[in-house]
């Protein structure tokens, strides 16, 4: 009651506090008490174009989801107000439950990656498509502003204790996991069952040791997007039984006879198996060469993991991020989504190759600020749909205020608004929180900074999310003050609308305490 109750209040706010200069707020509260997200907002555009909106779904599992809209407010406003219903059904057509009200933890217990994921994907393009359905009769008409809006969307699924976050376009989730877990010097919580079901596991997995998520180890190693993605799900649960039974070889070798050499996974041979994953036709019978000795790590079973997860076998190296400042925090960001944005190389690639022969395909300001046909730079989105379907383009001749134009060579789809979708298991004394946000704050700090800055406030005595969501927003208009060389007070007393939108994007932020979610549902 008490969340649902925080869910329409978040509804009703935005609608009175988008029209003023005034940061916005709400939280979600689980059980009515303790309070588990939330969500603040600051506006440059006048209206402010981002929409937020979190809840508890009817099925027992939670929805945090941020959207950066662009063009216009009118995407990113109907998108949160709809794609958390279509996720939910989705979620009940795939998995074959017809959901009433009551049945909160409907799911718990026999929740399959795969179909949840596949749920999202459907959930984004039906979505799509009916805003798509929504704006054509105005583009008929010749109304072609809404046509023109779009907007990234970036939405967080919870359930039976595994994390999902479906991303189109370049918002950014970022996890926190406790350094003490990763290092291997704090407490490590409980290992979760394995959700594939009694049969589907190696039996080796119970084995190895607790405080490692190996499905995650197969995602950072080898998939690389969500599953079925880069390589069928025949190879990928060919590639994690092959994995898991090396590193468990690997650690029965810790714990029985240190000092002996790993029976099968050597350096090489694990980067061999890791880049082969990218390849599924790539021979797995590599040369391996001697390990480095300089540095390395002498426990094979870390020396395994750090090169697994893209890491070195230096000890000096840090498995997650190079850098050295990133030791005083007590938290390791994870970026829980990629940027689709064409100042990326993979996205700007992509692009060439779907398009040849379009030279302005892709139309770089500077190496930072690229844009889609010199009009877009986010690669994946919901609406745009002048960049979607040709349907929605005028025609040269006719009035701007008809929609948008795009000079030949035209060759649409340029975007999809199909996310790109990474799960993880959640671990209790592991995984801490996670910070969603739209660009306006990535613009000012990179994902280590807003970790350190937001679990300083979170962990204190007495600290929230909300404290947290709240200064991560106050260090993003210091830092554009001060790259402006203003004051913060002189940057806040810009009125919303162009001048401001000069000075810094919109910015919205959730920040979810994942520790007390987990703590909740004993995950």
């Amino acid at each position: 009651a008490g969340a649902a109750a925080a869910a329409a209040q978040w509804q009703r706010e935005p609608a009175e506090a988008r029209r003023g200069s005034a940061p916005t707020e709400a939280e979600l509260e689980a059980d009515g008490s303790d309070t588990i997200a939330s969500i603040m907002q600051y506006p440059a555009n006048k209206p402010i174009e981002d929409r937020c909106h979190m809840e508890r779904l009817p099925n027992g599992s939670w929805w945090f989801s941020v959207f950066d809209g662009h063009g216009g407010w009118q995407c990113s406003d109907y998108a949160s107000k709809n794609l958390h219903i279509n996720v939910a059904k989705a979620m009940a057509s795939h998995l074959g439950d017809n959901l009433s009200d009551d049945e909160m933890g409907l799911y718990e217990g026999r929740m399959d990656r795969r179909t949840v994921t596949r749920a999202l994907k459907s959930a984004f393009e039906r979505t799509d498509r009916q805003y798509m359905v929504k704006v054509a009769g105005a583009f008929e008409l010749g109304f072609g502003r809404d046509t023109r809006a779009g907007s990234c969307a970036l939405g967080t699924l919870v359930v039976d204790g595994l994390l999902f976050v479906a991303n189109a376009g370049d918002s950014r989730a970022v996890l926190a996991v406790n350094r003490n877990a990763i290092d291997g010097s704090g407490s490590k919580g409980p290992r979760r069952g394995n959700s594939r079901g009694p049969d589907s596991a190696p039996p080796a997995e119970a084995d190895v040791d607790s405080g490692w998520n190996i499905d995650e180890l197969m995602g950072q190693a080898a998939l690389k997007d969500s599953v079925g993605e880069s390589i069928s799900p025949e190879v990928a649960e060919a590639l994690r039984a092959k994995l898991l039974d090396q590193i468990y070889q690997l650690r029965r070798a810790e714990q029985g006879k240190l000092g002996e050499a790993p029976p099968q996974l050597g350096a090489d041979a694990a980067a061999g198996v890791a880049g082969s994953a990218s390849s599924p036709g790539a021979s797995e019978n590599k040369p391996s060469a001697s390990p480095s000795s300089g540095g390395a790590s002498r426990n094979p079973f870390v020396k395994a993991v750090r090169i697994l997860t893209g890491g070195s076998a230096n000890d000096d190296e840090d498995m997650e991020v190079k850098s050295a400042d990133m030791h005083k925090s007590a938290f390791v960001a994870v970026e829980m989504s990629r940027d689709h944005n064409c100042r990326e190389k993979r996205e700007r690639e992509l692009l060439e190759q779907n398009h040849p022969g379009e030279k302005d395909v892709v139309i770089c300001r500077r190496p930072d600020l690229c844009y889609i046909k010199g009009r877009l730079q986010p690669t994946r989105a919901l609406g745009d749909f002048y960049l979607k379907y040709p349907e929605f383009m005028r025609d040269s001749t006719e009035d701007p205020a008809a929609g948008r134009y795009v000079p030949p060579p035209y060759t649409p789809p340029y975007i999809t608004c199909t996310p790109e979708v990474q799960v993880r298991t959640l671990r209790k004394g592991v995984d801490e929180f996670l910070i969603l946000a739209t660009d306006g704050l990535w613009d000012m700090m990179s994902s280590q900074e807003a970790i350190e800055i937001a679990g300083d406030q979170l962990r204190q005595p007495g600290g929230s999310p909300a404290l947290a969501s709240s200064v991560l927003i106050d260090e993003a208009l210091r830092r554009a003050a001060k790259a402006r060389n203003i004051s913060i007070a002189d940057l806040k007393k810009t009125k919303p609308g162009s001048k401001r939108r000069a000075q810094h994007d919109d910015i919205s932020v959730i920040v979810v305490d994942l520790a007390k979610l987990i703590e909740m549902h004993y995950w």
